[in-house]
């Protein structure tokens, strides 16, 4: 492995099975784009996401996410995602670290892209990070979604009582108002 390969590898976080095989950079795109291909060694046991049993990899589905951008390029990591062939559960796709399932984000974008939406509105966090408002959107609403069932759980916080008033609704909604001009506040309801 090279050394660039060294610093990705640790920047990324990754360990057994995954390792980064292959890094390369786009430059004929505007801005430019990084493309980091993470894989697992060919052989690995993998665990079983329902039991754990260490299994082998039955077939690869070819997935990319979004990561932080590297200095001004944008980042993509791509990876051959196996499902294993588990005696007891059958075939099942396993979950990589880096991203919740169902997500074409890496979960530290996630994070940085919730932090700069707690202080803007979306669509100006969206601009910034250069992503659709709609895609941003979805992962503020699977969080939101996630913070609502976890206070529904939570019987006795302060915030239940609202949650069992909106319970009827259908699509927890999130809505943000500016003070008037010259007042940097910003109030936001989440419905």
């Amino acid at each position: 492995m090279s050394s660039s390969q060294d610093i990705f590898a640790l920047g990324l976080g990754l360990d057994e099975p995954w390792t980064l095989l292959d890094q390369h950079l786009d430059t004929s795109k505007q801005p430019h784009e990084l493309h980091l291909r993470v894989g697992t060694r060919r052989g690995a046991q993998l665990p079983c996401p329902t039991c754990g049993r260490s299994c082998k990899a039955h077939d690869f589905k070819e997935m990319t996410w979004r990561h932080l951008n590297f200095f001004q390029h944008h980042c993509y990591l791509t990876a051959p995602v196996p499902r294993v062939d588990c005696p007891e559960h059958g075939v099942k796709r396993i979950q990589v670290p880096w991203a919740r399932e169902g997500s074409s984000f890496t979960l530290l974008f996630e994070q940085a892209a919730l932090a700069i939406v707690r202080e803007m509105p979306v669509a100006a966090a969206a601009r910034q990070m250069t992503v659709t408002d709609k895609r941003l959107w979805r992962v503020v609403l699977f969080y939101v979604h996630r913070a609502v069932a976890r206070m529904d759980r939570c019987r006795g916080h302060p915030a239940s009582e609202l949650v069992e008033k909106l319970r009827h609704y259908a699509e927890p909604a999130v809505y943000q108002a500016l003070w008037p001009r010259g007042q940097p506040r910003t109030i936001s309801a989440v419905i």
